[in-house]
């Protein structure tokens, strides 16, 4: 038996008597019918020994994990959702170094998971969704070297993830949504190599703040979605691999079906390219007609933050570094070596 569902109290116990079938149960699933008391989840913890995944949905009694977490040691998905009485998850998480996901949603109670998750050596994915009250992530994540995808929503407490953020090398994907008090993810953007999406939305401080010129050295960059424009700094037009950009002007949410749309317009920056030389130099060939925009009324603007200053033909990557040298603010380790 690799699932078993658990949505009332009877079902619960049933199971625990017959123990015959524990080291079979590799995928649980408990649902608001059980009156889910610590106790009783510890008694359930240690005899699951074998799971990979557990999920608690709609647990209004569940208020902290109990320690005895630390014997799922085969566990790698970590799922809790609209357990709003959710206050604490336990140090001893830090023992699961298989855990390689956890999400965590609609968990009002929860303030911090400072000197929890952070020891999870094989951590991937960490989706947080709708914890108001959460203030504190990361005390630091020098042991999650592998963190892939960083996704949090809605976390109107937290001021920010960790200073030391940017040794995440292995970060794919870093997608902050409504997060009004945060004020920074990181202290050098230029580390994060392996970054390929950017999505900043409606982060009330931190939107209305330049990125980083040395976001440059994000080089594998391919997308960046912001509901500001002006978040972008002219250096990110020399980013190798970037093709869109896309400006998010407004998000209608289906909580229900934890699903949205997103009214947004999107920039092949090969076209900014195109329409910057054009405007330079008007008989290379390439007319603005030619080129395909949605949004003709923004992409003048766009142009004026990307090149503030198009008085000659887009330069290759070097000339740019050296160019902005004085405002692109590298630390001297990278910019002795590029200038």
């Amino acid at each position: 038996m690799s699932l078993f569902d658990f949505t009332n109290d009877d079902e619960l116990q049933r199971f625990i008597t017959y123990n015959k079938i524990f080291p079979l149960v590799t995928t649980c699933k408990i649902y608001g019918g059980v009156n889910l008391s610590y106790n009783v989840l510890d008694k359930l913890v240690k005899l699951l020994y074998n799971l990979t995944t557990i999920e608690f949905v709609n647990c209004v009694g569940l208020i902290r994990l109990p320690d005895s977490f630390k014997n799922l040691r085969k566990l790698k998905k970590l799922y809790i959702s609209r357990c709003y009485n959710f206050k604490k998850m336990p140090a001893s998480i830090r023992e699961l170094h298989n855990l390689e996901e956890i999400t965590i949603r609609y968990c009002e109670a929860l303030e911090t998971l400072d000197g929890t998750i952070e020891n999870c050596v094989n951590l991937k994915i960490l989706n947080i969704y709708r914890c108001s009250k959460l203030r504190h992530i990361f005390r630091s994540v020098v042991n999650c070297l592998k963190l892939e995808h960083v996704y949090i929503a809605f976390c109107e407490a937290l001021t920010n993830l960790t200073h030391k953020f940017s040794i995440l090398q292995n970060l794919k994907t870093l997608s902050l949504d409504e997060c009004n008090a945060l004020q920074t993810f990181t202290n050098d953007i230029s580390m994060l190599k392996n970054l390929t999406t950017l999505y900043i939305y409606n982060c009330k401080i931190l939107s209305s703040t330049v990125l980083p010129s040395s976001i440059c050295f994000c080089i594998k960059l391919q997308l960046i979605s912001v509901n500001n424009i002006n978040m972008l700094p002219p250096s990110m037009l020399y980013l190798p691999n970037l093709n869109k950009i896309r400006k998010v002007y407004y998000i209608i949410r289906y909580d229900d079906l934890d699903d949205f749309d997103d009214h947004s317009h999107t920039y092949n920056i090969n076209d900014i390219r195109t329409q910057w030389r054009d405007m330079i130099n008007p008989g290379s060939g390439t007319s603005r007609d030619t080129v395909t925009n949605d949004d003709d009324d923004d992409m003048p603007d766009l142009l004026e933050i990307m090149v503030p200053d198009p008085d000659v033909m887009v330069p290759e990557p070097d000339v740019i570094y050296r160019r902005y040298k004085n405002t692109l603010h590298l630390p001297d380790s990278i910019s002795n070596r590029l200038f």
